[in-house]
C-alpha cells in the first residue's frame, strides 16, 4: 500500500495530545484514503521540528504534505530524503487549463482574443504558447531578449503556421489576458487579466490569479492546500488525474469570477 506523510501541529490531533506529544514529533494517527489506495500517516509536531525528517524516514515515508496550520508556524523546510508536495509543479502543469477556463468565463472569443506571455522562463513560455495556439487569435511574446523571443516565434510558425507578435519588456501590451513566467509583471492595461505562472505569489493588483483550488475526495480531518495534496497523491501513486478547478486565488484570497468581466 502507498504511504503518505501528513505533517501537522500537535493541536490538530483527533485524540487530545499529552505534554510529551506537544514537545516532540509523534506518529499517532493513520487514515486510509480508499479512493487513492493511500495510507495517510500523521506526524504531529510540538514546539520544535527537530528529528522530523528522521522520524518520517524511519516510518517509510518518502512523500509528505504539510497542513496549513503547520505552515503558519514553521513554514516549508528543506529535506534531502523526503519530497514535500508544495503544489507548484501541479499548478504549472495546470496553467494552460487555468488560462482556458478564465478565458471562457471572461467571454474571450478564440477568433479575436489576445494573450501576452512573458519569456522570462523560455521553456515555460514556449510550452504555454504551444498549448494556447488554438484558443487565441493574437499571441504576443514579451521579452528582453529579442533572439530568444524570435526562436519561439519561428518554432510556432514552422510547426503550427501561426504568427507570433514580439514585444519588448518595456512595451505596453493590449490584450485580454497576460501571463508572467518570471518575477516581472508585464506592462498592461488595468482591465487585462493577469495570471502568474511562476508561483511567486507577489501580485497585489486586482484582476489577477496566482493559485487555484481543486476538488478532492478524502476524509482527512486537516486543512491542507488542495493543490499540494493533489500533487502529493500523484507523487505517491505515480498516476495522474484530472481535477476540477473549484476556485481561483490571488495570495490567500479567493478571486470572484465576476471580476474577470465579460469580453464578448
Amino acid at each position: 500500500m502507498n504511504r503518505l506523510g501528513i505533517i501537522a501541529r500537535s493541536d490538530e490531533r483527533i485524540v487530545q495530545p499529552t505534554l510529551f506529544d506537544r514537545l516532540f514529533v509523534r506518529t499517532l494517527e493513520t487514515l486510509y484514503l480508499e479512493d487513492y489506495d493511500i495510507e495517510a500517516v500523521s506526524f504531529f509536531v510540538g514546539n520544535k521540528i527537530k528529528n522530523l525528517e528522521k522520524t518520517l524516514t524511519e516510518n517509510g515515508i518518502s512523500v509528505a504534505v504539510c497542513t496549513q496550520s503547520f505552515l503558519s508556524k514553521f513554514k516549508l523546510f528543506d529535506t534531502d530524503s523526503i519530497t514535500l508536495a508544495k503544489g507548484k509543479i501541479f499548478y504549472r502543469r495546470l496553467t494552460p487549463k487555468i488560462i482556458k477556463k478564465i478565458a471562457k468565463i471572461a467571454g474571450v472569443d478564440p477568433k479575436s482574443g489576445s494573450i501576452a506571455i512573458s519569456e522570462e522562463n523560455p521553456s515555460l513560455a514556449l510550452s504555454l504558447v504551444e498549448n494556447l495556439c488554438d484558443n487565441f487569435k493574437y499571441i504576443t511574446v514579451i521579452s528582453k531578449n529579442a533572439k530568444r523571443a524570435s526562436e519561439i516565434s519561428e518554432k510556432i510558425l514552422d510547426e503550427y503556421g501561426i504568427p507570433i507578435i514580439i514585444a519588448g519588456s518595456d512595451s505596453k501590451v493590449n490584450c485580454d489576458i497576460a501571463v508572467k513566467t518570471g518575477t516581472t509583471i508585464p506592462v498592461m492595461s488595468k482591465n487585462t487579466i493577469l495570471i502568474d505562472a511562476s508561483c511567486e505569489h507577489t501580485i497585489t493588483r486586482k484582476n489577477s490569479v496566482d493559485w487555484i483550488d481543486v476538488s478532492l475526495s478524502h476524509n482527512l480531518p486537516y486543512k491542507i492546500d488542495s493543490l499540494s495534496l493533489a500533487e502529493a497523491f500523484e507523487l505517491v501513486t505515480g498516476s495522474k488525474a484530472d481535477y476540477k478547478i473549484t476556485a481561483f486565488r490571488c495570495g490567500t484570497d479567493i478571486v470572484p469570477t465576476s471580476i474577470f468581466g465579460i469580453r464578448r
